[in-house]
C-alpha cells in the first residue's frame, strides 16, 4: 500500500470498528509535539481516483494524527512536481500511540466518513458508514465524534474548497513549525523532499 521514505519507520494500522484490521503501512516519521504526530510514506499501490483526488504510484502522503482529535488528514503531494493535490481526512478515533517492529506505532480506528478537499471541490463521503459506526461507541466517545463531524463542516464543507484547503495546509504547517525544519513551502503549497529525507536520517 505504501512505503517509507527511509528505513527508519513507523507502523501505522487503520482498524474497522469491529475491531478488524482495515490497512497497515510503514511510514517515516517526521515530527512530533506533544500529542500530535506527523509521518510520510510513498504511495505504492495502483491509481486511485477518489472524488476529484488522484492517487498515484511514487505520491507521497504527508499524514497527521492526533491523541486528542477525532479526526486525521493525509495530504496527497504529486510524485513528481512535489506539489500538494489535495487532501484526505477520515473520521477517527484519537491515535494510539506504542512501539512497534520499527519504533513508533500509530492505531486509529476508522469510521468510514471521510472528506476530500481539492482547491476546487469539498466532497462528505460515506456519510452513512458514520451512521453504522455510530452504535458501536460509548456515549461520550459518540457525542466527540459527531461533534468533530460538525466542526470539519464548518471548517470544510461550509466554507467552500479555498478556506477548507487553507485551514488544512495551515493544520499541516502548524505541526511543521515545531523543532522539526520546515518540509513544506507554504505560499506555493510545494514540498520539499530533500528536507524529508534529512529529517528522516535524523530521528531517534
Amino acid at each position: 500500500m505504501m512505503e517509507p521514505l527511509e528505513p527508519l519507520a513507523a507502523q501505522v494500522t487503520a482498524r474497522y470498528p469491529d475491531g478488524s484490521v482495515k490497512a497497515v503501512w510503514s511510514a517515516s516519521p517526521l515530527a512530533s509535539s506533544g500529542t500530535s504526530h506527523l509521518v510520510a510514506a510513498v504511495w505504492t499501490r495502483d491509481e486511485r481516483v477518489v472524488g476529484p483526488l488522484r492517487f498515484a504510484p511514487g505520491d507521497v502522503l504527508v499524514e497527521r494524527f492526533d491523541e486528542d482529535r477525532w479526526f486525521n488528514v493525509f495530504s496527497v503531494w504529486d510524485g513528481r512536481s512535489r506539489d500538494l493535490r489535495g487532501f484526505y481526512v477520515n473520521l477517527s478515533t484519537p491515535v494510539r500511540t506504542g512501539t512497534g517492529p520499527g519504533g513508533l506505532a500509530l492505531e486509529y480506528t476508522d469510521f468510514g466518513l471521510d472528506y476530500v478537499v481539492t482547491r476546487g471541490q469539498v466532497l462528505e463521503l460515506d456519510f452513512g458508514d458514520w451512521q453504522a459506526a455510530a452504535p458501536r461507541l460509548g456515549p461520550d466517545h459518540r457525542r466527540a465524534a459527531a461533534e468533530t463531524v460538525e466542526e470539519l463542516r464548518r471548517r470544510l464543507t461550509e466554507p467552500g474548497p479555498e478556506a477548507a484547503w487553507s485551514w488544512l495546509l495551515q493544520h499541516l504547517v502548524n505541526l511543521l513549525c515545531c523543532p522539526a525544519a520546515a518540509l513544506v513551502q507554504h505560499r506555493g503549497a510545494r514540498l520539499d523532499l530533500n528536507k524529508i529525507h534529512n529529517k528522516t536520517r535524523t530521528v531517534q
